[in-house]
């Protein structure tokens, strides 16, 4: 146990200390929550303590998604003994014997983050297993990453999902969602004056598609929005269709919450294109506006794009030139 706890400490310590010169990042380690928690049942009282008091940060925010705001000694035995742990934590275990490398991606993940002005200064990223919907979940300064989500496309144990869903457990996906995560969950929440209409929606996911370039170290952008690299030609090519095809619908201001989860949600297709368009086919569109605007705008700092006086803007779409 006390390799874990000194292990704990050290990947708090590495968020502050990741950038260097030249770009240059120390690797930010991953705090094996999900390690932590298997054993449990079988430490000592005092054994017992002594990882609730050194992962409390991680301890809390995991159960609290769990619906266990307080947790104690008799959560944490009770999940160590869960199906979730029995199922999950072997596949865990054998699709990941090192995190080594998603560690070192993080590291730059945090280095460029510093340096685009989100703060990020004392975030933990912990590993868990759960049953929950959610890849990674950030919760005050605890980032909570399932790898049970990213045990690749072809796993059994997403036979029953949409083939859409089923690419969506790739491991490359990791660093994304994370870095997305970390954008969104440090620049501030989403939130506009008004009921949010199409094209707050473009830009704030736009933005997150831009987080996930600039953060992520050789980024590509099939990757980025999850597309293979044909569907993104694919969507490259209809994208002057699309625009006159918003234009036409009088999409941009529309606040139709089902209009908007369609277009940016996951799914097999989106409303574009007379329903031919890839699911989330809204955040390429706002990527190639945010993305034009940061081009024309070098200084723009993704807090700047996640910010409510850039997507919440009525200036902003002349900027854009939609």
């Amino acid at each position: 146990m006390k390799k874990i706890w000194i292990f704990s400490w050290a990947a708090m310590l590495a968020v502050v200390c990741a950038c260097t010169k030249n770009d240059a990042a120390e690797p930010v380690p991953v705090i094996r929550l999900d390690l932590a928690l298997q054993g449990y049942a079988d430490l000592d009282s005092v054994a017992r303590q002594q990882l609730i008091d050194n992962y409390r940060p991680e301890v809390d925010a995991f159960f609290s998604v769990l619906g266990y705001p307080d947790p104690q000694d008799p959560e944490l035995e009770w999940w160590s003994r869960s199906d979730e742990v029995t199922m999950f934590q072997p596949q865990v275990d054998a699709a990941f014997p090192s995190l080594g490398a998603f560690e070192a991606s993080l590291g730059h993940i945090v280095c460029r983050a510093k340096a685009d002005s989100l703060p990020v200064d004392g975030m933990r990223f912990a590993s868990v297993v759960w049953g929950k919907p959610y890849p990674v979940v950030p919760i005050d300064s605890v980032m909570l990453i399932a790898l049970n989500h990213y045990l690749g496309p072809e796993h059994e144990s997403y036979a029953h999902m949409a083939t859409w869903r089923q690419a969506e457990k790739d491991p490359k996906y990791m660093p994304y969602d994370v870095a997305s995560a970390l954008a969104a969950s440090t620049a501030g929440e989403f939130t506009t004056k008004d009921a949010p209409t199409v094209l707050n929606n473009l830009l704030y996911e736009g933005a997150l598609v831009e987080a996930r370039m600039r953060l992520v170290p050789d980024a590509k952008l099939a990757d980025a929005l999850g597309y293979t690299s044909e569907t993104l030609a694919e969507l490259e090519a209809a994208l002057p269709d699309i625009k006159t095809e918003m234009a036409q619908r009088r999409m941009l201001y529309d606040t139709d919450p089902d209009l908007i989860n369609r277009l940016f949600a996951g799914g097999a297709s989106s409303p574009l294109l007379n329903g031919a368009a890839p699911g989330r086919a809204g955040r390429y569109v706002g990527y190639t506006l945010v993305h034009r605007y940061a081009e024309e705008h070098p200084k723009a700092t993704l807090r700047d794009l996640l910010s409510p006086s850039f997507y919440d803007n009525p200036a902003t779409l002349q900027q854009i030139g939609f």
